[in-house]
């Protein structure tokens, strides 16, 4: 049975301010203690892994101090929550970031409100300094990164931007307006930034989930705030039932009921950095995994299937289906029909919906609220596009044989004796091969544990692949011929070396680099301009040989004008470069895919997943393998055909070849 993971919190709310120029807020604190209420008694938590600070007690010194020593000593595998309710702010950031692309000219820090901001010069917690502390607790003494801290950060609070609203409701916004007075680097947490030899935002690996996007303002009444109170709900319901979403899951639906529950004013925003998977299950929970199938959402009073063209699904691959609905309790009867109107980007618009509510729902007990729920657990046989396999060979192993009955009857898998992939088995062992028939993952002494990890790996290589192959033919808002994708790097000589793609053709040519053995890896930097009329949000994902997707570009919520020009990503700030850490290969090719749109993603997460990274080419022990499936993975999705208007595609191949001794 895989280990429960330990989990330890450290819970901010903030109601009264020091500062007479600061609004009080009515529900922070009970926010907080909500959060308490459920770590401590639903799931358990341990009182002295429960640190809270409320009002006079959180002040910025006090914060700081207690962030350090309450996650300090964090081990592998442990989960770090880090939960702040009270005002939100922003101000203007230091030149320096600007002066070396770490932010954009105007950039402003994103900012938690202390009790004591402002009093005597006091400054707010800024988003750069809890970059510096997440990076802190995620390093040893000797500055070793541990691996496998989960860390998760859930903010009630307005992060930038004043959207006021005109309602009768009695609402209260969490913004507290930013101070006109920019930063100087030694006025960042003890000034660390300005002790660096280079300027750089330190590596962190963490979720965040947020009450409101960055040009929004988070709301609360006097039972507290939206975000919470839904966070709460949806929470205790996953728990009670032990069915839990993984963070994908969970977001979508989550960010629906707020979106309709403020009226459209209000929508929660997820983000993420480094290495962290927002398939995983919340909070790594352990409980029963839900269904593959994506949850129904209602939207503009149509309902809609939080899966779109993004994840694969093609409307003239669905269009005359009749579509089975699920409810979680049971997946193999169906409760009803659907049928698909129209795929938008990241949903699908369904109709001819009359499900049998009657079994769920008492006719007394029918109301907004309990009809809302019941969609909330239903389920619709919608799936992406299917993996083309080669499936062959003779086995008496029970496992192996359960497993290729299993694949010949998914949907994920279109077997095929000529496709690019295959799988051999042969009494115990399972190969995986690639296109040259080399070996991506093999086991021996197969055990019904390894199909878990199988079937979630060939779900992993069909995402990667359609993202690799993604295209969109139909763009006409957005002209990917009026984009400039610009790859640059040092060579070991000390020269700056750069390639511009101008044009669609010129992404077919890969850049080929010589990579020493003898020397550190190559830094480089990718960079972006466009000369379309519109502002585009850009997002950037890198495709390594191991099928993992990294959404590089960490500033994606900022949208980029006609010829601006931006570093979508520099590895020396992140401490990577390109190399060949395997010394069997002598070469490595990875592929940059640049998604460039008139609006932004909601769910940019849906371009990220973990690859194989040192598993690859590896053979594993079938009997050393522990049961039980990897949490929230089966729900991710393939990507295929991007058919909206708005969206243009651009590609960098870059191939890193060992140098010849």
């Amino acid at each position: 049975m895989e280990k429960t993971r330990k989990i330890k919190v450290l819970s901010i709310g903030i109601d009264h301010y020091a500062h007479d120029k600061i609004s009080n807020l009515h529900a922070a604190v009970a926010d907080a203690k909500k959060i308490k209420n459920f770590f401590t008694s639903a799931l358990q938590v341990p009182k002295a892994d429960f640190c809270q600070l409320h009002n006079e007690e959180a002040t910025r010194e006090a914060i700081i101090a207690k962030f350090r020593s309450h996650f300090q000593n964090l081990q592998p595998g442990d989960v770090a929550v880090f939960y702040y309710s009270g005002h939100g702010s922003t101000e203007p950031c230091s030149p320096a970031f600007v002066k070396v692309g770490l932010d954009n000219a105007g950039g402003k820090n994103e900012a938690l409100v202390c009790h004591d901001s402002r009093i005597n010069g006091t400054r707010n917690i800024a988003d750069k300094e809890l970059r510096l502390l997440i990076s802190e607790v995620q390093h040893d003494s000797t500055g070793n990164h541990i691996p496998d801290i989960h860390f998760v950060c859930i903010f009630d609070c307005c992060h930038s931007g004043s959207m006021l609203r005109d309602s009768t409701i009695p609402t209260r916004i969490r913004l507290e307006q930013w101070e006109d007075r920019e930063r100087s680097l030694d006025q960042y947490l003890e000034g660390q930034y300005q002790k660096m030899a280079k300027l750089h935002i330190p590596r962190a690996d963490f979720i965040l989930l947020a009450a409101c996007s960055p040009e929004q303002s988070a709301l609360e009444n006097d039972e507290g705030g939206y975000f919470t109170t839904a966070l709460i709900d949806f929470l205790e319901d996953s728990y009670n039932t032990k069915h839990y979403h993984s963070y994908a899951a969970f977001y979508s639906i989550l960010r629906e009921a707020i979106f309709q529950g403020t009226q459209h004013e209000q929508t929660p925003h997820l983000e993420y950095a480094g290495k962290v998977d927002p398939y995983d299950t919340f909070l790594q929970l352990q409980g029963k995994a839900l269904a593959t199938y994506p949850a129904i959402v209602q939207h503009d009073n149509q309902l809609k299937v939080n899966l779109g063209a993004i994840h694969g699904i093609v409307y003239e691959d669905v269009q005359q289906q009749e579509i089975p609905v699920y409810h979680i309790s049971d997946l193999t009867l169906p409760v009803g029909s659907c049928r698909v109107r129209r795929v938008e980007l990241e949903y699908t618009l369904i109709y001819n919906f009359e499900p049998d509510r009657r079994r769920f729902i008492l006719a007394d007990e029918l109301n907004d609220q309990t009809v809302n729920k019941y969609y909330q657990d239903l389920r619709v046989g919608l799936c992406g596009n299917s993996l083309p396999l080669e499936i062959r060979g003779a086995s008496d192993n029970t496992a192996v044989n359960k497993l290729v009955k299993q694949l010949r009857e998914s949907p994920l898998i279109l077997e095929n004796s000529r496709a690019k992939y295959h799988l051999l088995f042969n009494e115990d062992n399972v190969v995986l091969e690639g296109t040259d028939h080399e070996t991506i993952l093999g086991f021996s002494n197969y055990t019904p544990a390894c199909t878990n990890i199988l079937t979630h790996l060939l779900a992993q290589i069909n995402k990667w692949e359609n993202i690799k192959t993604l295209t969109n033919t139909k763009s006409t808002r957005v002209n990917p011929d009026k984009m400039t994708l610009s790859f640059e790097y040092t060579n070991y000589q000390g020269e700056k070396r750069t390639f511009s793609n101008n044009a669609v053709a010129d992404d077919e040519r890969p850049i080929v680099i010589e990579y020493d053995p003898d020397y550190d890896s190559l830094p480089y930097s990718i960079k972006f301009s466009h000369t379309n009329v519109r502002p585009l949000y850009c997002y950037l994902v890198h495709l390594d040989r191991t099928f993992g997707m990294q959404q590089k570009h960490e500033k994606f919520t900022n949208f980029l004008v006609m010829r601006e020009e931006v570093c979508l990503y520099d590895s020396y700030t992140n401490e990577d470069g390109l190399d060949i850490s395997d010394s069997n290969i002598d070469e490595v090719e990875d592929t940059f895919v640049l998604i460039a749109a008139k609006d932004p993603l909601s769910i940019p997460y849906s371009l990220q997943q973990l690859g194989l990274e040192q598993l690859y080419g590896m053979t594993i022990n079938g009997s050393e393998v522990m049961g039980g499936e990897r949490s929230g993975q089966s729900e991710d999705a393939p990507a295929r055909d991007l058919t909206e208007v708005n969206w243009a595609i651009r590609k960098i191949t870059v191939r890193t070849v060992r140098k010849k001794s």
